[in-house]
């Protein structure tokens, strides 16, 4: 069975996958600022090739830490298989006009990639992480662009902070739009009001569009959401990681679809 070994690491999290067509074998999260991050990262990485009983076919590495990339280059290399930094360079058949390329995320450029492999152009990638990334292929397939916001736990501590009064809350706490106190007002703003910035920013890109492209949402912030945006078409908790593994794949000439 030919595999391809997906490590997307986040300001957080660290996620390392075994992937084969578009499917998780098995997945791993590790705290990305770990003091024995790069053993954590080998130690899972050769218990991987011992159940797959092979090296896979390639390694892909999104990193959106810079320090980190060498790091985890040299926690992996017993793997096998070549490794691959994915970025806009490695795209194949997604083309992009961001600029300059280099600024845009490698997990950003991953969701577009699967998200084009799933629903082909044009179409929408939601991340609500750390940050709230969307990611927009147009009817050429091109990555033409996006949208950048504070994600969940960011609008939470910024509100926290810049005000005297109000103190954090659990951002899981189920709650109506309209709170009954300060704590269920914010619950309510947070948990309400993403759902609703995700649903004015798919209308509005899809009037510049001028068609109604299909929307991916990915991103562990949207377990703390008490509903989900409508017109998203598809929820993949592992959007970013197919998209690592399909992009890797790629890049040695090997089809590897997302979906």
């Amino acid at each position: 069975m030919a595999w391809v070994l997906a490590v997307d690491t986040g300001n957080t999290l660290t996620r390392l996958a075994a992937v084969a067509d578009g499917e998780m074998l098995a997945l791993a999260r590790l705290p990305t600022m770990a003091a024995d991050f790069s053993d954590l990262v080998a130690s899972f990485v050769k218990r991987l090739r011992a159940a797959c009983n092979k090296p896979p076919l390639a390694v892909g590495i999104s990193c959106v830490v810079p320090e980190l990339t060498a790091i985890l280059e040299g926690a992996v290399v017993d793997a096998g298989g070549s490794v691959v930094t994915i970025g806009p360079e490695n795209g194949i058949g997604l083309l992009t006009v961001y600029r300059p390329p280099e600024a845009l995320g490698s997990d950003r450029f991953a969701n577009a990639m699967a998200a084009w492999e799933c629903f082909g152009a044009p179409c929408i990638a939601v991340d609500l992480g750390t940050a709230l990334t969307v990611e927009v292929v147009d009817t050429e397939a091109v990555l033409c662009g996006g949208v950048l916001f504070p994600g969940l736990e960011a609008a939470s501590t910024a509100l926290v902070g810049s005000t005297a009064r109000l103190a954090s809350v659990p951002l899981r706490q189920r709650v109506g739009a309209i709170g009954e106190s300060t704590e269920a007002g914010i619950a309510a703003g947070l948990g309400h009001g993403f759902p609703a910035l995700i649903e004015g920013l798919l209308a509005r890109i899809r009037e510049e569009l001028g068609c109604e492209a299909p929307g991916v949402l990915t991103g562990g912030g949207v377990h703390s959401l008490p509903i989900l945006p409508q017109g998203i078409q598809l929820w993949d908790p592992h959007l970013t990681l197919r998209g690592i593994a399909s992009l890797a794949g790629a890049s040695l000439g090997r089809g590897s679809r997302a979906c």
